[in-house]
């Protein structure tokens, strides 16, 4: 990847939006599943429509989805994260889904990666560089 070199805050950044995407998306699993059972009981979150007509259970859960901020960022972060790794090499997206989505240790990924330590801190570099400029610095500004 060509470009300017990254900077140490952002590659911090990247590296941390990446440790943290496993959590991030079981999180969001976990709010969309209580969304959903809000939706589901809360009288609250029926709305009638102009012809006084209660909204579906489906669309209340997209509304309920929209309006919630927390759910939002982390649909941003996870969707981000998510782009970013569909557009990196082979080499560079397996070292990322072993060392930062399964957190296997670094000798666990040079075994299975076969590759030497200098090899692993290189691809490394390169896949968080890679993802930064994926991203792009406002967007990691916005969710790291």
């Amino acid at each position: 990847m060509t470009g300017k070199p990254v900077n140490k805050d952002i590659f911090r950044k990247v590296e941390r939006v990446l440790y943290d995407y496993p959590l991030l998306a079981q999180r969001l699993a976990v709010l969309e599943q209580y969304l959903i059972a809000r939706c589901n009981i809360s009288e609250g979150y029926i709305t009638l429509d102009s012809h006084g007509i209660g909204s579906s259970i489906e669309e209340r859960v997209i509304l309920a989805k929209e309006k919630d901020k927390e759910y939002q960022a982390l649909l941003l972060k996870i969707e981000a994260v998510r782009k970013a790794c569909e557009m990196l090499p082979d080499d560079l997206k397996r070292l990322v889904e072993i060392y930062y989505f399964k957190r296997k240790s670094r000798f666990a990924v040079m075994e299975e990666l076969a590759i030497s330590e200098r090899s692993f801190y290189r691809l490394r570099k390169r896949a968080l560089e890679y993802c930064a400029h994926v991203i792009g610095e406002r967007a990691l500004n916005a969710i790291a």
